[in-house]
């Protein structure tokens, strides 16, 4: 029995060790969402019916498109 638990711990921590890692493009993947994010900003206040809020919109409906979502 004991030797039961033992071997359940070690694949339960050995799952949660592998969960933990980050994936090998993480790095580049949040380089990534801080450019979208640097992007965005660039568009300066954004208030609700604005240029700009329509400005945005677009650039995400665009930014989403090339990345082949669909948009409705």
């Amino acid at each position: 029995m004991h030797r039961a638990k033992t071997i359940c711990l070690a694949a339960l921590l050995s799952a949660i060790a592998q969960a933990a890692e980050p994936p090998p493009n993480y790095a580049r993947e949040g380089q990534k969402a801080l450019n979208y994010v640097a992007a965005a900003v660039k568009f300066g206040p954004r208030p609700a019916g604005s240029a700009a809020q329509a400005k945005q919109q677009a650039w995400i409906i665009a930014e989403l498109k090339k990345s082949g979502a669909t948009v409705e």
